[in-house]
Formats: structure tokens, C-alpha cells, sequence
């Protein structure tokens, strides 16, 4: 049996001994990398919180006027429960001086880009504290469509739900002015205050 060590010159052996070098370090790199892996993974920490449940909230109603048949207002909602978190478009249940009215209301961050407080574009995650507060911001059309006489809808309060399991919010009152809207009602995404 012919051994094939002898056959290889001075400089294939200096290429020998360069690729087990190489091959040993780069083996060396790829474990220290897992090792900082799983050490970086097993540090993490994440603590959840249930989400929030609008019958612990209260609010109020802040109209904030508007122009061209366009009015803004905001709801401010305070938590009076535990600490919880939420994300997303709150569902409204309008009412009127009768009960229940039919407006629907469309979600929509980019209606209220560049107002104050800032509406965030997509909904964030986020945690409220017992006494933190969440913003919603509202719009609507107080003109009939086409400017003649058309079907317009007085709501004087509305209920806030957050999901389809945290309930309703008690009835915020919209003031001695009810809003006329004639149509839908624009509603943002539930953002933090504080």
C-alpha cells in the first residue's frame, strides 16, 4: 500500500497545515457564535398581561371642532382596573336621545396623520397601568351628502368596547351639544397618553 504523504512537496505541506488551521478556527468562530446565541436567548425576559377590558374604563368626550363639513374629537378613557394590555380599533356603540342608533364607523389611522396628540399609523401593542389613559381619535361629516337635504344621525353618548370579550365601557356622554354626523364615523386606533 503506497502512502500518499511522501508525494506531497514542501509548499503542499505548508498548504496542508493552512486548510486544518483554517478549518479549525472557522469551527471555532461557528461555536462561539451559537454559545452567544442561547446566552442572548436565555436572558430574555417578556412579561404579558391580559388584555384590557373596557368595563374598568371611564372617559370623556372632547369635541374638537372642524371645517368644510369635517369634525374631530377625541375620547380620553382612564383605567380603573388592573394593569392590562391592548392593541387595535375600539368598536363604538353609538346612541341617540331614542337608544341604539345605526352608525357605522370605519377604522382608519391615515385620516388623522399630523394631528395632536399623534395618531400612530399601524396600531401599537401597549401597556396601561391602573390611572393611564388611552386616546381615540374621531371624525365624521356633519353635511348630508351632496349638500342638500339628506339623512343625518344625532348620537348624544357612545360605548367603547377595546375586543369581543372585555364588555363595554359605561356610557361617555358627548355634552349638552349632541353630534350630528351624516354618515360614518372615522375612528382611529387606540393610542397611549401617558
Amino acid at each position: 500500500m503506497k502512502r500518499w504523504w511522501p508525494l506531497l512537496s514542501k509548499g503542499g505541506v505548508v498548504l496542508l497545515v493552512l486548510a486544518v488551521v483554517f478549518l479549525a478556527y472557522d469551527d471555532l468562530q461557528l461555536r462561539s457564535k451559537q454559545s452567544t446565541t442561547t446566552t442572548v436567548v436565555s436572558t430574555t425576559t417578556t412579561t404579558l398581561f391580559a388584555s384590557c377590558q373596557a368595563s374598568t374604563y371611564r372617559g370623556r368626550f372632547v369635541n374638537e371642532g372642524g371645517s368644510s363639513g369635517t369634525i374631530f374629537a377625541r375620547m380620553y378613557l382612564t383605567n380603573h382596573g388592573a394593569t392590562c394590555s391592548m392593541k387595535g380599533y375600539p368598536q363604538l356603540v353609538p346612541y341617540g336621545p331614542r337608544g341604539l342608533v345605526e352608525v357605522s364607523s370605519i377604522p382608519n389611522n391615515r385620516f388623522f396623520e399630523g394631528t395632536t396628540p399623534t395618531v400612530p399609523i399601524a396600531p401599537p401593542v401597549f401597556v396601561v397601568s391602573p390611572g393611564g389613559s388611552v386616546g381615540i381619535g374621531l371624525a365624521w361629516s356633519d353635511l348630508p351628502s351632496g349638500g342638500g337635504p339628506g339623512s343625518c344621525t344625532s348620537v348624544d353618548r357612545m360605548e367603547v368596547a377595546f375586543g369581543f370579550n372585555g364588555g363595554y365601557s359605561p356610557p361617555i356622554s358627548l355634552g349638552s351639544d349632541p353630534l350630528k354626523t351624516c354618515g360614518s364615523i372615522i375612528v382611529s386606533s387606540i393610542f397611549p397618553l401617558n
